[in-house]
């Protein structure tokens, strides 16, 4: 959605398109209330209960269309900073993990924004920010409910956040004023970009199979992973119950990957990427060379498969794919 030259009416769209069917409910009764202590009763809302008004959408166009737009100017005065402040609330709380039906997945920069990826019980969502040269929020589209209608979300003010704890968003030039109050509590706010960033084939260091990805940045290990119960997760190793060096760990890390399929089908994860070096380590290392192996050779007698029985082996088998 674009946001340029935003009219009135569009301001108060998105940002009521934030809240509930029953919140809406209510701004109308206030409504009617105080037409009712004014002697305003032939300007009271009616016929809001109604299709194609009963639904959230339609009581946000029965509201814009039955509104003056100086009536729509006072709601918006009135409800603007409170409603702003509520979804950096919201945003927030995903970078606690304090949102206890959905998570943060990914951030991804682009070449002029942001891309933010979420993850719920049962479903996705994706939003994508884009600014000016100037920084400017030019654009923004979310794949959720609120999101396709056009509406300011949480997921938009997560991204917002990030684009200024970057210092990437202009905020005078921002289509809402952001409160002072806000700002205190996202510069107080601890943002890990790197817990975060997406992994995949280009940008991981180490590749497994198709499906398991590993990035090292000096003592934090990103571990992203595919499938029925795909995740993602960062550690810093140095903060583990029983500390090792980082190579050790990942080493210890990419074998039991490795093996991991063996507890279904006969086929291991195969080694597609290692700009880490993590194989010369794994192959000086005699422990992990005889667990490699040991378990190569049950399955080997139990299937009657060909994986590697010997170290010469088992380094072909490693490097095949580098």
């Amino acid at each position: 959605m674009t946001l340029e030259n935003p009219t009135t009416s569009f301001k108060l769209r998105v940002l009521l398109a934030s809240k509930t069917r029953e919140h809406l409910l209510q701004i109308i009764r206030d409504y009617n209330e105080y037409c009712k202590a004014n002697d305003l009763k032939d300007k009271m809302l009616k016929g809001y209960s109604k299709k194609p008004y009963n639904t959230k959408e339609g009581l946000i166009d029965f509201l814009l269309e039955r509104l003056s737009d100086e009536e729509q100017e006072a709601i918006l005065e009135k409800i603007e900073m409170k409603y702003i402040e509520d979804l950096f609330d919201v945003a927030a709380a995903y970078f606690l993990d304090q949102n206890e039906r959905e998570k943060l997945e990914t951030i991804t920069f682009t070449e002029n924004g942001v891309k933010l990826s979420f993850k719920g019980w049962q479903w996705e969502n994706e939003v994508e920010l884009e600014l000016t040269d100037d920084g400017e929020l030019k654009y923004y589209n979310c794949t959720c409910r609120t999101g396709r209608m056009e509406g300011f979300c949480p997921h938009l003010f997560t991204g917002l956040i990030v684009l200024i704890k970057e210092n990437k968003l202009s905020l005078d030039k921002f289509i809402f004023t952001i409160p002072d109050s806000a700002l205190i509590e996202i510069q107080k706010l601890e943002v890990d970009i790197k817990k975060f960033e997406d992994i995949d084939v280009k940008s991981a260091d180490i590749v497994l199979g198709n499906d398991y990805f590993i990035s090292v940045d000096g003592n934090l290990v990103t571990l992203k992973w595919g499938g029925e119960r795909a995740g993602k997760t960062t550690k810093d190793v140095t903060k583990e119950k029983n500390p090792i060096p980082v190579e050790l760990w990942v080493a210890k890390k990419v074998v039991d990957k490795i093996l991991a399929p063996l507890r279904d089908h006969p086929q291991p994860r195969e080694v597609y990427k290692d700009e880490y070096g993590i194989v010369p380590i794994i192959l000086e290392n005699e422990k992990l060379v005889s667990k490699l192996l040991k378990k190569f050779n049950q399955v080997n007698e139990r299937e009657h498969t060909n994986l590697p029985s010997t170290k010469k082996e088992l380094e072909k088998f490693l490097t095949q794919h580098l």
